[in-house]
């Protein structure tokens, strides 16, 4: 009966998908995203956190961290052992990272440039609080394509903003792409498809993500969970438990 409960939640409110994390277990600010911190800046598109320093000095140049737009900012900051932003802060840097807005159908007519424009707001206003003529650049999947297509727009400008940059698991050639499992979804058809569907909702749906994803590594994230929670009858594992024992 367990497993049948929890087959009926996914279809109900997890798109069909098999949870991979008790989500109930979790709420930003309780038992994830802890790091103390402060918003220091804000327009349309995004919050530029400041987080607490946690060292006597710090180095000049600030590190700012450009998250993916279909992520949180505290992914970044999950379990304290786990955290990047606990690991930079403890290392003498000075840290900022955005948080990017949920965009809805009224945003339909952000693109690149959009994400671009903030990203420079964001780089201007740490270098304004941290007196640095530049910063440290660091930016992951969507995150790092827009700091890619930011850091070829400052040299295209003749403008020195950004001293180095660092684009973790970020695919920035996409014919490489096409080598990759991700290359196995790109077709002419779904591409149209997805236009399609972008047109009519506005958005991305988070959950055809989700799908997306997930279908990349299905033994690790569909069949390891469907067996876990719908043949089992166990609930979703804890996510805070798995980073530990990752």
């Amino acid at each position: 009966m367990a497993g049948v409960k929890n087959l009926m939640h996914d279809l109900q409110h997890n798109g069909g998908l098999p949870s991979s994390v008790d989500k109930r277990k979790f709420k930003v600010g309780e038992n994830l995203g802890l790091s103390k911190g402060s918003v220091v800046f804000k327009n349309e598109v995004q919050e530029l956190i400041q987080y607490a320093p946690q060292t006597e000095k710090v180095y000049t140049r600030p590190l700012l961290i450009s998250p993916p737009q279909v992520n949180k900012f505290y992914a970044m900051d999950l379990a304290p052992e786990k955290s990047l932003v606990q690991f930079v802060t403890k290392m003498g840097v000075q840290l900022f990272t955005i948080s990017w807005r949920n965009p809805d159908a009224e945003h339909r007519d952000w693109d690149i440039s959009t994400y671009v424009k903030a990203l420079d707001e964001a780089v201007d206003a740490a270098c304004e609080i941290t007196g640095s003529p530049d910063i440290s650049l660091w930016g992951a999947c969507s995150g790092g394509m827009t700091a890619a297509t930011y850091v070829g727009w400052l040299a295209a400008t003749g403008q020195k903003k950004v001293a180095n940059i660092v684009s973790p698991v970020c695919t920035l050639n996409p014919e490489q792409a096409m080598d990759t499992a991700l290359g196995l979804f790109i077709t002419d058809e779904s591409v149209a498809a997805t236009k399609l569907a972008v047109k009519t909702k506005g958005v991305v749906d988070d959950a055809q993500l989700a799908k997306v994803f997930a279908w990349m590594r299905p033994n690790d994230l569909i069949w390891n969970y469907w067996v876990n929670n719908y043949l089992l009858g166990n609930d979703p594992p804890s996510l805070r438990r798995s980073l530990l024992e990752c």
